[in-house]
């Protein structure tokens, strides 16, 4: 994964609110690398903890504004 992949998935995610219901109803990174995969990026589970750099509360935080944020 590089991060243009990363960064044009979430450029997407951005764009499309279906896609952003997914990622918030994601119960954990995998399951965001998943749905990432499943519109065509090349993404794992290790690429977003890498780039996030994050604990798992603020990859997948409970607070479902909290997670939209994440796409800011």
């Amino acid at each position: 994964m590089s991060l243009a992949s990363l960064e044009a998935f979430l450029e997407q995610a951005h764009a499309d609110s279906r896609l952003q219901e997914l990622l918030v109803a994601a119960p954990d990174a995998a399951a965001v690398a998943a749905i990432a995969q499943a519109a065509g990026y090349p993404v794992s589970e290790l690429d977003l903890w890498q780039a996030s750099a994050a604990s798992p509360e603020e990859i997948h935080p409970s607070d479902p504004d909290d997670q939209l944020s994440l796409l800011a």
